[in-house]
């Protein structure tokens, strides 16, 4: 497999695939596309992974990855579909996925959801001006939401429940128009949801959900606005 340099999709998903992910991978230079989602893969991502300059669309989701994500995938320029969810990832999310240096400038889906992830969610997340979906749920994020992420004027959901985030939610993202989606729940923030952030309800905006139910919420939110859960 790894002596087909000229090979440009290596689709390989939805089967019963066991083993590692070869530092060999690196080698294939022209990949466009990596779907490797709906297998029994493990072991950590190689950092040869940053060395596919044309790759777009990474998608190996639903498999048992382990150890971090690799900081040389922020080289990916061509990168525009970033799918990891559902493995056993740690560590931080790396800073370098932000655009702010021209790192991954075209991302469009960024999932990262139910890992073990740890540390904040980084500020840089808000220089992706093309990105329209961040999930990052089902982590162990802490810290406070980033006020940058109102920079990304195009993201349509945003998901960062089922964290340990903290702090109040910043009313920079108000600016999101686009926002379809806003999940907070299960998290230690606080405060009261900023009369910016529901006034999206009056737009795109769908579904807020934030810890303002019970009968010491600790979030403050108008019912007409917000999609109430206790914890």
């Amino acid at each position: 497999l790894y002596s087909a340099t000229s090979l440009v999709n290596l689709d390989l998903n939805d089967n019963e695939l066991t083993g590692t992910l070869s530092p060999d991978i690196g080698r294939l230079g022209r990949l466009n596309l990596v779907q490797l989602y709906d297998n029994n893969f493990n072991g950590p991502l190689p950092s040869e992974l940053g060395e596919l300059s044309l790759l777009s669309f990474l998608m190996i989701q639903d498999n048992s990855f382990t150890g971090t994500i690799p900081t040389q995938m922020g080289q990916l320029k061509e990168l525009e579909i970033l799918h990891l969810q559902r493995n056993r990832l740690t560590g931080q999310i790396p800073t370098q996925f932000g655009a702010e240096n021209g790192d991954i400038p075209v991302l469009r889906s960024m999932m990262l959801n139910n890992n073990l992830l740890t540390g904040s969610i980084p500020s840089e997340l808000g220089t992706i001006t093309t990105i329209s979906r961040i999930t990052l749920n089902g982590n162990n994020l802490r810290g406070r939401i980033p006020t940058e992420i109102g920079l990304n004027t195009g993201l349509q959901r945003f998901f960062a429940n089922d964290n340990m985030l903290t702090g109040t939610i910043p009313s920079e993202i108000g600016l999101l128009t686009s926002l379809t989606r806003l999940f907070l729940h299960f998290n230690n923030i606080t405060g009261t949801v900023p009369q910016e952030v529901c006034q999206l309800r009056q737009g795109n905006l769908q579904i807020l959900s934030v810890d303002c139910g019970g009968a010491s919420p600790k979030v403050l939110c108008d019912p007409s606005c917000c999609t109430c859960f206790v914890k």
